[in-house]
């Protein structure tokens, strides 16, 4: 694999991540998990944890505990 590929791909798996921790950090309210959980899952499965937090834990639902 040329670097030439693998940059722009870096490049996108960190901005994605960075989207999702600011999408995180920035709301009010999660579901199913706490923040710091989300982090977490969005960290170590990038980039199916993100689209996780998007359909699951993102939105108007109940509030966990921080």
């Amino acid at each position: 694999m040329s670097y030439k590929l693998l940059i722009p791909i870096l490049l996108f798996a960190f901005a994605y991540l960075a989207f999702c921790w600011f999408d995180i950090l920035s709301s009010s309210k999660t579901r199913h998990f706490s923040k710091g959980i989300w982090l977490l899952i969005c960290t170590l499965s990038l980039p199916l944890g993100g689209v996780a937090y998007f359909i699951y834990g993102r939105g108007n639902g109940e509030q966990t505990d921080d």
